[in-house]
């Protein structure tokens, strides 16, 4: 099966006075619960059994931050400034990422999120409201 981004679920560059891209016309359902889906997160560098103990010790808080909140709530985290904090949701270019799994549309809409300070998760939102994990980088390797 192949993935392709949902009909515009962010439609960039919508940005704020600060250049910081933010979610607009996104789909419905944003008070939706996303779930966590790990399809696509086992082929690649930045895979999840590449992760240490006290990484997975921070990834297991975070999956439960991203379960707890409502799609809406964590669009809202976008954006940074002083006293910013959360999952600090932002959309990533396709073209700054290490090589998609196979089967994913290059069009996917990909965003990352914060873990923590310097852990970032790369996933994508399909139309079931999945929270697709691609990438895990616990050292902000993919965009340095």
């Amino acid at each position: 099966m192949t993935y392709s981004r949902i009909a515009n679920p962010h439609a960039l560059p919508a940005k704020t006075t600060l250049g910081i891209p933010v979610p607009r016309d996104v789909p419905s359902g944003n008070e939706v619960k996303p779930f966590l889906r790990f399809k696509h997160s086992n082929s690649n560098a930045y895979c999840l059994s590449k992760c240490k103990k006290p990484e997975l010790v921070v990834l297991v808080k975070f999956f439960k931050k991203v379960e707890e909140r409502t799609w809406k709530q964590i669009y809202d985290t976008a954006g940074t400034g002083l006293g910013k904090t959360g999952l600090g949701y932002e959309l990533v270019e396709t073209a700054q990422l290490p090589a998609l799994p196979d089967g994913l549309s290059k069009d996917v809409q990909v965003f990352k999120l914060k873990a923590d300070d310097k852990f970032r998760v790369y996933a994508f939102r399909d139309e079931d409201n999945a929270c697709n994990l691609l990438f895990f980088d616990p050292r902000k390797k993919i965009l340095a």
